[in-house]
């Protein structure tokens, strides 16, 4: 997808809403994970401060440190206060608070576009 259409999905979520829409809105930002790198995230895997960043854990659990933008990080933090989660619970869970599945973003993902 090219800048505008990754753009036009970013807006898609409705991020007042209660039941994950802030989690999808965060889950689709900028550090270009995987799904499932995305949904091991951890609050303890993420530098707050600046300069933040997210550590990854990829396939074969090779690890990666990305940069966060300012605008990721107050939107995950925005889903912190309103999902608090545990330093080693995954941040993106789905309304039943269990961890969100691959086949559950993909299906969030197809609604957006």
């Amino acid at each position: 997808m090219d800048a505008e259409e990754i753009a036009a999905v970013l807006r898609e979520p409705d991020q007042s809403s209660l039941e994950g829409q802030q989690r999808d809105h965060a889950l689709l930002y900028n550090t270009g994970a995987r799904i499932q790198e995305a949904l091991d995230v951890c609050p303890r895997a993420i530098r707050f401060e600046s300069p933040s960043q997210v550590e990854l854990f990829g396939k074969g659990r090779k690890r990666r440190i990305c940069p966060l933008w300012p605008e990721t990080v107050a939107v995950i933090k925005a889903l912190l206060r309103r999902q608090p989660r545990k330093d080693n619970e995954p941040i993106f869970v789905n309304r039943y608070r269990q961890p969100l599945s691959a086949d559950g973003v993909r299906f969030k993902l197809k609604e957006y576009v």
